[in-house]
């Protein structure tokens, strides 16, 4: 009798071969995988090779928006982080001011409290995923299109 496996554990047996294949490659010093073998591979398995290309444009546009979605993660932390520099340096100097004018903290802690709630809003926005959070993305790409435009239009003149 020969051993069946189910669709999910087929699919994880072929990745782990694939993987296997294109870590250590027969004849080549090279990694990876051409699109000719891949063709080869998905005829092997009975897949079209218009299935398979639009299956890799799939994979590549679904890489693109993680690899989006990733620098737009990366330029709201760094906003946040100059944000949070310029609330600790500009709180501490208050507070410095303070204790050295009247001793004690008296006036510093309101800029401080007020701030520090700008702060934990500005903290929330920043990383907890919302949809106020997916409209700022939308935003961010368009911008960050039209910037990429802008660039290609001045280095063609």
């Amino acid at each position: 009798m020969t051993q069946q496996y189910t669709h999910d554990e087929a699919e994880q047996i072929l990745r782990i071969a694939v993987r296997q294949e294109v870590e250590q490659p027969e004849g080549s010093g090279a990694a990876g995988v051409s699109e000719e073998a891949l063709l080869r591979m998905a005829s092997e398995l009975g897949l079209s090779p218009e299935a398979v290309r639009a299956a890799a444009a799939r994979y590549k546009g679904e890489r693109s928006e993680v690899e989006e979605r990733r620098l737009f993660n990366k330029h709201r932390r760094g906003e946040w982080m100059s944000h949070l520099i310029s609330y600790v340096g500009a709180n501490g100097c208050m507070m410095a001011l303070d204790l050295w004018l009247s001793h004690r903290l008296t006036w510093s802690v309101w800029p401080l409290f007020g701030w520090g709630i700008g702060m934990m809003i500005h903290t929330g926005q920043t990383f907890v995923h919302t949809d106020e959070a997916e409209a700022e993305f939308e935003k961010w790409q368009d911008r960050r299109l039209r910037r990429l435009k802008k660039r290609a239009k001045q280095e063609r003149e």
